[in-house]
């Protein structure tokens, strides 16, 4: 009940800063005449501001895909079990497992994460009822990342990603296919003719390195999690979030 209320009082307070910074900042453009970059950094500043006393949640997942696997001619059965005995004798607590799917938790340095690991199958060509193993797909969840621990958690994600990987080199091999994916409550609002023509979403690259696609409620970044990366979704989630 404490923390709820605390919790309640915290987003009030964000939510009163925010108007009265919001009006500063309105004010200030509006009566003076400033550049358009002076204008856009005085928003920016007033949207950081906002953001590091409100602290938001964001919900952040990361994604890879392991190389085509069909020729180790893995069974689906034998695979999982393997995967969960050398992951648990790498660190990782197993969870749950859900139809082919299982699931493990852990920490490291101030992130919580759980992590998913999921098999893509096909059938034996020789009329076996087995399954064999097409790829394996990875899906890392971080609980809990706000706003302010936002690049730290992300920079924790690559370690437990590099942690994974040695681990699984053994049989997995290297991944491929990584993505970042970033949900908020809204990202980014589509106006105008673009909310017209009932435009989805928009794509682009950031410092000619990452691909990223903008939605409504999301983010998409493709590519390998490192500081700039981070820094760089940081800046959208600030003014856009």
């Amino acid at each position: 009940m404490i923390e709820a209320l605390t919790w309640l009082a915290s987003q009030l307070w964000g939510i009163a800063i925010g108007v009265v910074t919001s009006l500063i900042v309105f004010m200030i453009l509006n009566i003076f005449s400033i550049q358009e970059n002076a204008r856009f950094k005085l928003t920016y500043l007033g949207r950081y501001l906002v953001k590091r006393i409100r602290n938001p949640l964001i919900d952040v997942r990361y994604r890879a895909k392991s190389r085509n696997l069909e020729e180790k001619n893995f069974i689906i059965g034998s695979l999982m079990q393997d995967l969960k005995r050398r992951m648990t004798q790498n660190g990782f607590t197993w969870k749950s497992e859900h139809g082919n799917t299982i699931k493990f938790e852990g920490a490291i340095g101030g992130s919580k994460f759980e992590l998913a690991l999921s098999p893509s199958y096909i059938t034996e060509e020789n009329g076996s009822d087995e399954l064999a193993v097409d790829y394996l797909e990875c899906e890392y969840y971080i609980i809990k990342c706000k706003y302010n621990d936002f690049t730290s958690n992300l920079l924790d994600l690559v370690q437990i990603f590099r942690k994974l990987e040695n681990c699984l080199m053994e049989i997995i091999g290297n991944w491929t296919g990584e993505s970042l994916e970033c949900e908020v409550n809204r990202m980014y609002e589509f106006t105008g003719v673009l909310k017209e023509l009932e435009m989805s979403s928009l794509h682009g690259t950031i410092s000619k390195k990452y691909k990223i696609e903008l939605f409504e409620k999301k983010l998409l970044a493709y590519g390998n999690v490192e500081s700039e990366m981070a820094s760089a979704l940081k800046k959208i989630i600030t003014f856009y979030l």
